[in-house]
């Protein structure tokens, strides 16, 4: 697979953990879903350093999960070219 990019494009490899976790304060079961985490990684790589993306990303979650438990292993990398 080739997959063309231009300078300062944004590539994200995640495992599955993010999407899959249940919010903290929901009393229905509702998961991050695939739609949220693309807007996140949306506004994100906009930042002009990966760093302050990790902060965002660390943050959302803890937020969304509140004081539930982690219900999965989360693995996000993201590299700029």
């Amino acid at each position: 697979m080739i997959i063309d990019y231009k300078t300062n494009d944004c590539f994200y490899l995640m495992s599955d953990g993010y999407c899959d976790q249940f919010k903290g304060d929901s009393v229905k079961p509702e998961k991050y879903n695939l739609r949220r985490f693309e807007n996140l990684l949306s506004k994100i790589s906009a930042k002009p350093e990966l760093t302050l993306a990790d902060k965002d990303l660390h943050e959302e979650f803890t937020n969304w999960k509140g004081a539930k438990e982690q219900t999965d292993d989360v693995l996000v990398v993201g590299f700029k070219v």
